[in-house]
């Protein structure tokens, strides 16, 4: 049985995953395979995202990047830049799949649909996300460190979630109370994975505060890729992902 486990352990780094990762359960049998444990909040995310999806469209949460960063921290915090990358990639890959088999699932429910339609925008969703995926995975992973970078990443991400909004008030002449509580719940679970003191806290917002200009403008590069693949043009204003 050592033995066994030992091999067990072996493939799960392989794989790309982690000692952790292979740890055996309490009752003796060990973790999925890091794929399934990476892909399975992306499924759950985008099930829920497509679920809500009739009821935002009014709103700028279904184009809001505060989903994808809260996601890649999840999967990506701590591990080393490799399987960091692998894990976010796939768990943002597979948000994509779920909310667009979410959506083609309830147009076909509604009536006749253009499934053909879906293929393009699927294709550039994986590429965007994937990208994105590398980025967030090798900088998210040193959330909740206790140093410097640690702090800084913490700090960036929140800018990011807060530029975001503060942008799309700007441009819409009005801040949408749904996707302004979705970015607030964002930055206070990176907050909570980030911070180990009340210190910590005041020392990430006082820096995120540097990151909200270029946070937003980092916040609209997937969508302006999104729409330069689909029509290549670049709609600086009013660029969106779905």
């Amino acid at each position: 049985m050592p033995a066994r486990r030992g091999r067990d352990r072996a493939d799960a780094v392989a794989d790309g995953g982690t000692v952790e990762d292979a740890r055996p359960g309490p009752h003796g049998r060990t973790s999925p395979p890091w794929w399934i444990s990476a892909a399975a909040p992306g499924v759950v995310f985008g099930t829920v995202f497509s679920l809500l999806s009739p009821f935002l469209v009014f709103t700028l949460v279904p184009d809001s990047v505060a989903p994808w960063i809260v996601l890649a921290l999840l999967v990506s915090r701590g591990r080393d830049p490799s399987t960091a990358v692998r894990r976010a990639v796939v768990a943002l890959i597979a948000l994509a799949l779920s909310y667009h088999a979410g959506r083609t699932v309830l147009a076909l429910a509604i009536g006749p649909s253009n499934l053909l339609g879906l293929v393009p925008t699927l294709l550039t969703a994986l590429v965007v996300w994937s990208s994105v995926g590398v980025g967030f995975g090798l900088a998210l992973r040193h959330v909740g460190r206790d140093d410097r970078t640690g702090r800084l990443v913490t700090a960036a991400a929140v800018g990011v979630v807060a530029g975001e909004v503060v942008l799309s008030s700007m441009l819409l002449s009005v801040v949408e109370p749904v996707h302004a509580a979705l970015g607030a719940v964002v930055a206070g679970v990176v907050l909570a994975l980030g911070c180990r003191t009340p210190r910590d806290v005041g020392t990430v917002l006082g820096a995120a505060v540097l990151f909200t200009v270029p946070g937003a403008v980092s916040s609209r590069l997937p969508f302006l890729l999104s729409a330069w693949l689909n029509t290549g043009e670049v709609p600086f204003v009013t660029a969106g992902f779905f």
